[in-house]
C-alpha cells in the first residue's frame, strides 16, 4: 500500500518504521524534523504536510500529541479532500472525535484507532489497537494494524467505541501508579522494605506487566527518559475527566489522579515519566522532604 504518514514522535518513529520493513510504500512528515535520519531507508520525507509527491496514497496514517495537531491537519491540508482513508491512532478528545466522524462522510474516511503501548512496544510490533467504526472497514484494515501490534481489538461500531476503550485503559493505568504509589509509602513507613514489598506484592496477585512496570519505575525512582512524559499524561486524564463529564459518569478517582499530574508539573517535573507523580505520595507522607 501506499502510505502518507503524520507524526513521527517517538511512538510514530517506531510504527512508521515497522510499516517500511513490511513492504509498504511510506511518505512522512512531522513538523519537527528530529527524527528524521532515524527513518528507515527506503521512507520518503516530506518537507511539508501537503506536500505533492504525485503518489495516489491508500491509506494516511496519524499519531499526533493533541486535538490542536489533529485539528489542523483535519482542516488545512489539501490530501484529506481527496478519497483516502484517514486512520488515526491519536488519543484525542471525544468532542474532536465526534466533529471529525461527521466532517469526513460520517465515518467513511476517517477511522479513530488509538493504540496502547509503550515505545519498546510499538517497536516491537506490540501493541493494542482499539478500533471504533464499521466492521467491513475493520476487515480491510486489520493487515495494516497487525504489522505493529499483538491485538487489534473491534471495540464496536459506534465512532467512539475505540477512543473510549482506550481512555478507560489509560485510567486503569494513571490508577495503578497512584495505587503503588500510596501503597509503598504506606510500606516504606511502616519499616517494611521498599524492595521486599515490591517482590511480595508482584509475586502473586499483581504479576502483571503494568504493575512490574510501573513498581520497578517507582522502586528504582526511573523516570528518565520518560515513557510517557507527565505533561501529555495530564492531557489524557483531561480527556478522560471530559468524556465522564459529556456522558455523566462519576468517576472521582480520576480527579485525584489529575491533582497528581497537576501537582507534578507545578513542581517542574513536566518532563518526567509519567510514573513521577508517585513522589506526590511520597513527599505527602513524609518519605521525601
Amino acid at each position: 500500500m501506499n502510505i502518507l504518514f503524520w507524526g513521527i514522535g517517538n511512538m510514530g518513529l517506531k510504527i512508521v518504521n515497522r510499516l517500511a520493513d513490511a513492504g509498504h510504500t511510506l511518505h512522512a512528515w512531522d513538523i519537527n524534523k528530529k527524527n528524521f535520519n532515524l527513518l528507515n531507508k527506503d521512507i520518503i520525507q516530506c518537507q511539508s504536510k501537503d506536500e505533492d509527491t504525485g503518489v495516489v496514497y491508500d491509506a494516511i496514517i496519524s499519531i499526533l500529541p493533541d486535538d490542536d495537531a489533529c485539528r489542523d491537519l483535519a482542516y488545512n491540508t489539501e490530501h484529506l479532500k481527496k478519497n483516502v482513508i484517514w486512520i488515526n491512532l491519536s488519543t484525542i478528545s471525544v468532542k474532536l472525535n465526534d466533529e471529525l466522524t461527521n466532517f469526513f462522510s460520517n465515518g467513511e474516511k476517517y477511522i479513530s484507532s488509538p493504540v496502547m503501548g509503550r515505545m519498546d512496544m510499538a517497536e516491537k510490533g506490540l501493541l493494542d489497537v482499539y478500533y471504533g467504526g464499521k466492521i467491513e472497514t475493520f476487515n480491510d484494515l486489520k493487515e495494516i494494524y497487525k504489522v505493529f501490534s499483538k491485538k487489534v481489538w473491534f471495540c464496536g461500531e459506534h465512532h467512539n467505541s475505540g477512543l473510549i476503550c482506550k481512555l478507560a485503559g489509560n485510567f486503569l493505568l494513571n490508577s495503578a501508579i497512584e495505587s503503588i504509589s500510596e501503597a509503598t509509602s504506606l510500606a516504606i513507613k511502616n519499616n517494611i522494605s521498599e524492595n521486599l514489598f515490591s517482590e511480595i506484592m508482584l509475586s502473586d496477585v499483581f504479576d502483571c506487566p503494568a504493575y512490574h512496570l510501573y513498581f520497578n519505575l517507582i522502586k528504582n525512582r526511573s523516570f528518565t527518559p520518560p515513557g510517557f512524559r507527565i505533561r501529555l499524561g495530564l492531557k489524557d486524564i483531561n480527556l478522560i475527566c471530559s468524556a465522564a463529564e459529556a456522558s455523566y459518569t462519576t468517576m472521582p478517582v480520576a480527579y485525584l489522579v489529575k491533582d497528581r499530574f497537576i501537582e507534578s508539573i507545578a513542581s517542574g517535573n513536566e518532563d518526567l515519566d509519567e510514573s513521577a507523580i508517585s513522589l506526590c505520595s511520597f513527599k505527602h507522607s513524609g518519605i521525601l522532604k
